[in-house]
């Protein structure tokens, strides 16, 4: 199993033949991704046109829209790997036109294994960033949006100069992926970076310059540690006992009987596409059958 792990997003490590097929694997099953979220929120504005809240219809445009800013991105990033003479061992950044065989080892691209989900603490602090094409102008501000399984968390300030110097402690529930996207004042997203805990928690403290696509470098330190399953017998800094865990009752959901199948409400954590419309349930939020049929998933309208 290959994945986009800490060391081939690295700068310093430079260009390698893994480290191209690795990034055009996990660039295409990004823009998948990004493509589906497009046409599901496209689908639902037009399915609801007037019949939903002004603030819900903004919010699903503003999804389209930065949907579609970001495969574009992705796109340029992912001709940029696919120029890449890998056979050639001069280390060079220069991409020249692929040859015919390298554009035949294409079809031949490492299966990216399924993420682990971790839960614990990151503490994260982003320095800054260099190299960074396409800013409007030099004197622009920029901010950075702190994604975690592509639902944002936190922002940085605004900076001109690239220079944030911010620290964040970010809690992780069943996280798998963190994804940070360099945004220019004007909402044009100028850069992203993306990184995978199960490969964070095996590298300890990290600081170094990573690569951002499709070009330029961010400045970060990681330090990751995971939750753990032991509870204090006292109370921090009070002496107090605290009390024995207790089982608590189960919150009983609420019921929606369709056609004879009850429908709960649940959250979806991985990708699913809508059994009704066949569309993907946008931020995972949607309905299961719980009885003993086949189950059936209808997504939040």
């Amino acid at each position: 199993m290959i994945s986009v792990t800490s060391d081939i997003s690295r700068s310093t490590a430079g260009l390698s033949a893994e480290k191209v097929q690795t990034m055009i694997a996990e660039l295409q099953k990004k823009i998948e991704i990004e493509t589906k979220m497009k046409a599901g929120a496209e689908n639902y504005l037009l399915a609801a046109q007037s019949n939903i809240p002004r603030e819900i219809y903004a919010d699903m445009e503003s999804k389209s829209k930065i949907a579609n800013a970001k495969i574009r991105l992705l796109n340029k990033a992912l001709n940029k790997y696919k120029g890449i003479d890998t056979t050639a061992e001069s280390g060079t950044n220069d991409f020249p036109p692929q040859s015919k065989s390298q554009s035949n080892s294409f079809n031949n691209l490492p299966v990216l294994g399924r993420a682990l989900r971790f839960t614990g603490r990151l503490n994260m602090k982003i320095f800054g960033a260099r190299d960074i094409r396409d800013r409007q102008n030099s004197k622009s501000d920029c901010y950075i949006m702190i994604n975690l399984d592509g639902v944002n968390r936190h922002r940085t300030k605004n900076r001109s100069k690239l220079d944030f110097g911010q620290k964040f402690q970010i809690k992780l529930e069943n996280n798998k992926e963190l994804e940070l996207e360099l945004y220019d004042s004007n909402g044009g997203i100028l850069g992203i970076c993306f990184f995978r805990f199960q490969d964070l928690c095996e590298k300890g403290a990290i600081e170094d310059w990573f690569d951002m696509e499709p070009f330029g470098q961010i400045l970060l330190s990681f330090d990751l540690h995971a939750s753990s399953e032991k509870q204090p017998a006292t109370a921090k800094g009070k002496g107090k006992v605290q009390k024995p865990l207790t089982r608590n009752v189960a919150i009983r959901k609420k019921k929606h009987l369709i056609n004879g199948h009850n429908f709960l409400s649940r959250q979806f954590y991985d990708i699913t596409k809508c059994s009704f419309c066949s569309e993907v349930i946008l931020n995972g939020a949607g309905y299961q059958c719980s009885c003993k049929c086949i189950p059936l998933r209808f997504g939040v309208s």
